[in-house]
C-alpha cells in the first residue's frame, strides 16, 4: 500500500512511547526491570521486514524447501517474473479459510486433522528448522479440499541461531522426559534465567503454560483457561522477578499464543503430547 512505510514508522514511535511508559511503571511500581530496548528492537525488525517483498519471497521459498517432505502442507511458489520489492505474485491455493473450520458445525474428524497438522507445523518449524511463522492466526491458513493446509503471508518469519534452536530443543525434550534439571539448564542456555538464579519459579511457569505437553492421554483444549494461566504466570513473575525476555522469545510467544487460539477454536480433544513427542524425536534425529 502506498505510504505504508510512514504508517509503520509512526506506529513504531507510538509503540516506543508505550513501551517506555510500561517500563517505567514496571520499574517504579512493581520493582521489575523490563528490557524495553530489546523488545522494541525485535518488534521494529519484524515489522520492517514485512515491507520487503524480496525477503518475503525468500522466506516462502525457504519454507517450500523445508516442508517439501510433507505432502499435507502447501507453500505457494513465487512467480519471479511478476514480483518485485513492491509486488509479490505467487501461485494460487484453492481452499477455504481455516477460520471456517472452527466451531462444532464442522465434522470432528476434519477438525482433529487440522489441529494435528497445525500443531505439527508449529513444532517442526521451531525444533527442526530453527524458524517460526510469527503470524499464526486463521487468516493466514487455508484448508484445501484434499484436505491439505495452505500457508500464506511469509512477511514475518523469525529465525533462530543454531545454538538457540538446540536450546529450545533441549527444553522440549526435558518437557517430554519430565526432567526439570535438564529443563532448567535449557532455560539458562536460551536466556530465560541466569545460572545463579533459583530455577524453580520459571519451571513452574513452564509447567503451567505447557500443560497439554505434560498431559499423558487425551487433553481437552476447553480446559485450558488462558486468562487464569496468565494470572498465575504474572503472579509468579512479580513475586520472583522473572523479568528476562530474550529477543528471540518475543515473536515465538506470539506464534504459540496464536497456535493455542487455533487449537481452542477447533475444540478437539486429542493427545497433543503425542504430537509434540513425535516432533521432538524427529528434530533430535536431524
Amino acid at each position: 500500500y502506498p505510504g505504508v512505510e510512514k504508517t509503520v514508522d509512526q506506529d513504531l514511535q507510538n509503540l516506543k512511547l508505550l513501551l517506555t511508559t510500561l517500563g517505567s511503571l514496571a520499574r517504579d511500581v512493581m520493582r521489575q526491570k523490563v528490557d524495553v530496548a530489546t523488545i522494541y528492537g525485535e518488534l521494529e525488525a519484524r515489522l520492517k521486514e514485512e515491507l520487503d517483498y524480496y525477503l518475503e519471497a525468500r522466506n516462502m521459498t525457504e519454507y517450500g524447501k523445508s516442508f517439501a517432505d510433507d505432502p499435507d502442507i502447501i507453500i505457494p511458489q513465487v512467480v519471479k517474473d511478476l514480483s518485485s520489492q513492491r509486488v509479490l505474485t505467487m501461485t494460487y491455493i484453492d481452499g477455504y479459510p481455516l477460520i471456517d473450520v472452527l466451531g462444532g458445525a464442522v465434522e470432528e474428524d476434519l477438525r482433529r486433522w487440522v489441529a494435528r497438522k497445525c500443531s505439527e507445523f508449529a513444532w517442526r518449524q521451531l525444533l527442526e528448522f530453527g524458524l517460526i511463522h510469527t503470524d499464526f492466526h486463521p487468516g493466514n491458513y487455508l484448508v484445501t479440499y484434499h484436505p491439505k493446509i495452505g500457508v500464506l503471508d511469509f512477511g514475518s518469519v523469525r529465525r533462530f541461531s543454531e545454538s538457540i534452536r538446540k536450546g529450545y530443543l533441549q527444553v522440549a525434550k526435558a518437557i517430554v522426559d519430565d526432567d526439570d534439571k535438564s529443563l532448567a539448564a535449557g532455560l539458562v542456555k536460551i536466556g530465560f534465567i541466569d545460572r545463579t538464579q533459583n530455577p524453580k519459579p520459571m519451571l513452574q511457569v513452564i509447567h503451567i503454560l505447557f500443560e497439554p505437553m505434560y498431559t499423558r492421554g487425551e487433553f481437552d483444549p476447553a480446559s485450558y483457561d488462558t486468562v487464569k494461566k496468565a494470572q498465575q504466570v504474572g503472579e509468579l513473575a512479580l513475586e520472583n522477578k522473572l523479568y528476562k525476555s530474550p529477543d528471540h522469545s518475543v515473536f515465538l510467544l506470539r506464534a504459540l499464543v496464536g497456535l493455542e487460539g487455533i487449537i481452542t477454536g477447533l475444540a478437539v480433544k486429542d493427545n497433543y503430547r503425542e504430537i509434540f513427542v513425535r516432533c521432538v524425536e524427529r528434530a533430535l534425529e536431524k
